[in-house]
């Protein structure tokens, strides 16, 4: 997902919340009405809908009013300067957005790529997060992450760190956001939890879970995942869900999507804490890590979260029968890493012949 205009359904994370840094010397409490934008970076504001600050980046809300016609008549204005000008863009903004996405009956497979018959299949359009989220980190990467409680987020240990740098733990700004979290998106600090034995490409413990600051509302005990400890089963039937690109050069990510028609993965093989599935129907793409692999049954349990894919063509989406990985629940479970960064422990249970870890 890019910040430009062939990415319009990832517009409204990048346009309002770019970066996800709180800029020294900007006071959400300084009359927020009147805070001027800057036209470097970001400038934070008092947000009147939620209790966390705004941030927005000026800059890239007046190149959005500039090439977007339908968008600047909405809002009436072909720029902003002050915060109280942000946020009323802000409204008009996701309006816009709304209106432009497709819903599942609408939703068409791209073209084939020139000198190719391959597609990138589009995907099933979920109209419910159910507590998966597209989240933005403070290295301005964005990922998928899952609720497993109220206050914690699982997702991967690569999304915290920017191409060739190792990730980074510790407190860090989170935007998050869901089509019907009821805010849209919302902003936190959280503290961010990677193994130890983590290093860069390496897919077992390719792993992160972020303690938010506050508990989410949204995250009801409907909106969280348990996680799976049993066996790997070669075979395994799975969901998996992403807001990830869906096509081959990266752009159409933001929307949540599983695989179309509801096409799950098989899992093919495995070995140490990672296992993989071969690209056909479903796939996953850049924006989809940390995305999870779910079992469906009388309960939605997690075997394994996205971790990357390898891709001979050096494109955003994987072609057909090339490799997925996604880094197994139970590796990270059993290695103490999951209950150690939650800092309690869990209580297992077993539905329908799957053994999990339930943290809440």
């Amino acid at each position: 997902m890019k910040c430009d205009s062939s990415a319009k359904a990832s517009l409204a994370l990048c346009a309002l919340f770019l970066g996800s840094a709180i800029l020294p010397g900007c006071n959400a409490d300084r009359g927020g009405g009147e805070l001027a934008l800057s036209d470097d970076g970001l400038t934070q504001c008092s947000d009147p809908e939620s209790p966390f600050p705004a941030l927005f980046n000026r800059s890239v809300i007046n190149r959005e009013l500039a090439t977007t016609p339908a968008l600047r008549s909405a809002f009436g204005a072909s720029e902003v300067n002050t915060c109280e000008e942000a946020l009323h863009y802000r409204s008009h903004f996701m309006a816009y957005e709304t209106s432009q996405l497709r819903t599942e009956s609408d939703q068409e497979e791209p073209p084939a790529p020139q000198g190719g018959t391959e597609k990138i299949h589009v995907g099933t359009g979920v109209r419910s997060g159910f507590g998966i989220v597209e989240i933005l980190t403070s290295a301005n990467v964005p990922c998928t992450a899952f609720f497993i409680t109220d206050r914690h987020l699982y997702t991967a240990a690569h999304c915290f760190g920017k191409p060739g740098e190792e990730p980074r733990t510790g407190n860090q700004s989170i935007t998050y956001r869901a089509r019907d979290l009821p805010t849209g998106s919302r902003q936190q600090t959280g503290i961010v939890h990677i193994p130890d034995t983590y290093s860069s490409g390496h897919r077992s413990d390719d792993v992160a879970i972020v303690a938010l600051a506050f508990a989410e509302p949204w995250a009801t005990a409907q909106n969280r995942f348990r996680l799976y400890v049993g066996p790997t089963v070669v075979g395994t039937n799975l969901q998996i869900y992403g807001y990830g690109a869906n096509v081959y050069a990266g752009t159409g990510g933001g929307s949540l999507r599983v695989g179309k028609d509801r096409t799950p993965i098989r899992l093919a093989a495995h070995q140490d804490g990672y296992f993989r599935a071969n690209a056909n129907t479903a796939r996953t793409c850049l924006g989809d890590s940390g995305g999870p692999a779910i079992k469906e049954g009388a309960a939605l349990i997690v075997w394994g979260s996205a971790a990357g894919f390898k891709s001979s063509y050096n494109d955003a989406c994987p072609h057909s029968d090339e490799e997925m990985f996604w880094a197994k629940t139970g590796y990270n479970i059993n290695s103490g890493f999951v209950e150690g960064a939650l800092g309690f422990s869990c209580r297992r249970g077993t539905s329908e012949g799957q053994a999990y870890l339930q943290c809440w």
